[in-house]
């Protein structure tokens, strides 16, 4: 019988959230880079510059359609983004591991204490992180002989993965988020609001009364369930309102490519890769964030609700799950 070819494991300890892990390989280093190397970030600025020019008519359906797949994409791209942040604050070697171990409620979890500077389990010498210090850390690498500029990059990216952060811990971002991902479950389009006063109570205001409060061309409209009361096998479903400019998104979708790309340079740096040979990416002009990212049309209100019926626990039959289960059975649905 041939004798076995002897493998020398290696092994490194790192965090998801709270949660230890172990991990094992002959060579934990070339597979992490393996996975590095094969990051695309370049993907995200491709569909922003081919679909920009594509969603400028609220009422062409083609740029409906387009706006979208940008907000899609563009949610994605914020997703991808922070988790590969996250990877690189907790463990920066088992990237790849760390990606596919991560649960949504985690990464919120991690930017929602970055963004309030609470204590993280981290595997970099901080207690506390804020994005500030982040930017600093991470992009240590990139060293430029205008230190003005250099300090007004870092500066930059870091107020911009504030932005990114507040956005994305809005509830209202992963509900719509969940909606298009899952089965689009999504309605597309324009949106308007009218307010006025009534003459009388339970008639509507006069078409010629109403004032127009909020107007977007592009946005999206969902339904969310929503326990009643405290028994949540009793639930109620829910309009929502969300408007954004595909526009804008487009612009931010190349900051978010930028953002990705240069963690992806550092965490290679991290991991052993000469820092001459890789690169980073910033704005010609990036001495304020909000000035690559020029809104170029009103979108009124960013999130709204409604109508919506209200309806109290004391409106209904507080049924049990049995008494629930138990009509079911007999094909009494209603």
């Amino acid at each position: 019988m041939p004798e076995q070819k002897r493998v020398h494991l290696q092994h490194s300890y790192f965090i998801v959230g709270e949660r230890p892990f172990c991990l094992w390989d002959d060579n934990i280093k070339k597979i992490t880079l393996e996975f590095l190397d094969g990051l695309n970030p370049q993907f995200f600025s491709y569909i922003a510059n081919s679909l920009e020019n594509k969603s400028d008519d609220e009422n062409n359906s083609d740029s409906q359609q387009s706006a979208l797949l940008i907000r899609m994409i563009y949610s994605i791209a914020l997703e991808s983004f922070f988790a590969l942040l996250a990877s690189a604050i907790q463990s920066p070697y088992c990237v790849p591991a760390w990606i596919n171990l991560y649960k949504p409620f985690e990464l919120k979890n991690i930017i929602e204490k970055i963004h309030n500077e609470k204590p993280i389990l981290t595997c970099l010498n901080a207690e506390t992180l804020s994005w500030s210090s982040i930017s600093i850390l991470l992009l240590s690498c990139l060293v430029l002989e205008d230190k003005v500029k250099e300090s007004e990059i870092k500066t930059g990216f870091a107020q911009l993965w504030t932005s990114f952060a507040s956005e994305y811990l809005e509830t209202g971002f992963s509900d719509e988020y969940n909606s298009i991902k899952h089965g689009l479950r999504v309605h597309p389009g324009s949106h308007k609001v009218f307010m006025g006063i009534q003459n009388k109570i339970g008639e509507p205001v006069p078409i010629d009364k109403l004032e127009l409060i909020s107007k977007s061309d592009f946005g999206t409209s969902f339904l969310k369930s929503e326990a009643i009361g405290e028994n949540k096998h009793h639930q109620r479903l829910k309009r929502f309102r969300r408007n954004w400019s595909p526009i804008e998104m487009a612009k931010k979708l190349i900051l978010l490519q930028m953002s990705i790309a240069n963690i992806q340079s550092s965490l290679r740096i991290l991991n052993g890769v000469p820092s001459d040979k890789v690169q980073f990416e910033w704005p010609e002009d990036f001495v304020n964030p909000e000035d690559s990212v020029s809104r170029t049309s009103t979108i009124g209100l960013t999130s709204t609700s409604g109508p919506n019926m209200v309806i109290k626990p004391e409106n209904i039959i507080q049924y049990s799950k049995d008494d629930i289960l138990k009509h079911y059975k007999l094909k009494k649905l209603s």
